[in-house]
């Protein structure tokens, strides 16, 4: 009976202190992607490019080290869902916060390494809650994924021949509606690799269609492919209307 009474307040202890490791890791690395908005880094085709937009394509675009969908869209779009790690084969014998923990210190040395940063701190207050955590990420990350999406999906110069060109506009096009509807997040990202469709599967079983007709992407029907439901300049255009919020403006 007395060790189970000493075991209880080390227990406790411990839970604690992953989540408080938890929620330091989302401001710290939310710093990060704060810091890289405020750079410019030299792009592919040797003009300057936002380094956010920068970080957001390299991450996309490293499927040896992101190839698990859940991974990205956790430490980009909704890093206040930690019980998406249960869906991440790595590291399978971590406690959930512990293996969330892992993958925001890879994150961030990661940006830290390709912005060629010194080490990123910064002062987490208690009274912050994880929500307010997660649209801080989100209010950092939409107007840049915006441009990304833009970019590498909307402009005519980018074509989309098969699977492996279609996969990196998909994830992204997954990342941006887990920021518009991150209570009913993407979980599953999929290619239809005849007719070339992204299919977007959410928290809910949702599916959601996306495919170019023509020379414009499209939200489409399964059951008629040709038929445009919402082009998708209109839909980053208007967004999902929600409370603007930054912990800027707190602290």
């Amino acid at each position: 009976m007395k060790l189970f009474c000493l075991l209880i307040p080390i227990f406790f202890v411990g839970v604690l202190a992953n989540e408080g490791t938890y929620m330091s890791y989302i401001f710290i690395t939310t710093e990060a992607l704060a810091i890289a908005n405020d750079l410019t880094v030299e792009g592919t085709n040797g003009t300057e490019t936002n380094a956010l937009e920068h970080v957001i394509e390299t991450m996309v675009d490293n499927v040896e080290k992101y190839r698990h969908f859940g991974k990205l869209n956790f430490l980009l779009a909704v890093p206040d869902h930690p019980e998406i790690m249960r869906t991440i084969p790595q590291l399978p014998l971590l406690p959930i916060l512990q293996k969330a923990n892992f993958f925001f210190q890879i994150m961030r040395q990661d940006i830290e390494r390709l912005l060629e940063l010194e080490p990123i701190n910064g002062f987490y207050r208690e009274s912050i809650s994880l929500k307010q955590l997660g649209d801080d990420r989100r209010q950092h990350v939409v107007p840049a994924l915006k441009n990304v999406i833009r970019r590498r999906v909307l402009e005519s110069g980018q074509h989309v021949d098969d699977e492996a060109s279609l996969l990196p506009k998909c994830r992204l096009l997954g990342l941006y509606l887990s920021t518009q509807f991150p209570e009913s997040f993407i979980k599953q990202v999929d290619i239809d690799p005849i007719d070339l469709i992204c299919i977007l599967t959410d928290t809910n079983d949702t599916k959601r269609y996306y495919r170019k007709i023509g020379n414009a992407w499209s939200e489409i029907r399964l059951s008629n492919k040709n038929e445009s439901l919402q082009f998708l300049e209109e839909q980053l255009r208007l967004g999902r209307p929600q409370v603007p919020f930054s912990l800027h403006d707190i602290l």
